[in-house]
């Protein structure tokens, strides 16, 4: 019986002291089901510590550090990415765009233009 009482005080005292600590209990995720899950535009799955299965969170760039783009290249950021992608710049020189409103994007020779709605 002064077995069983030993193990279980350890138990608890470790139990205790990771909490104190602040680790995370380790879990056994061996019979868990999860869904399968398809996150958004700029977020990406991740399991949190003490879980088993993962969610979406937004993608965390502050650590990263992206290499310029050369030149005759534009930098073209794509949502979810932290880094640009660099694609030649178009040429431009004989190209006619519609006359409309809007931004040229980078990468286009044109800006884009809205359709109006008929009523």
């Amino acid at each position: 019986m002064q077995a069983k009482f030993v193990s279980l005080s350890v138990v608890l005292s470790a139990l205790f002291i990771s909490q104190l600590v602040g680790a995370v209990p380790k879990i056994d995720c061996s019979l868990v089901r999860c869904a399968v899950v398809k996150c958004p535009l700029g977020q990406t799955s991740q399991i949190k510590p003490g879980t088993c299965c993962p969610t979406c969170r937004p993608c965390d760039c502050s650590a990263v550090q992206c290499l310029a783009c050369p030149d005759n290249t534009v930098a073209i950021t794509v949502p979810g990415q932290c880094c640009p992608t660099c694609k030649p710049k178009p040429d431009c020189t004989n190209v006619l765009c519609l006359e409309c409103v809007g931004e040229i994007e980078a990468g286009n020779c044109c800006p884009t233009c809205e359709l109006a709605s008929s009523i």
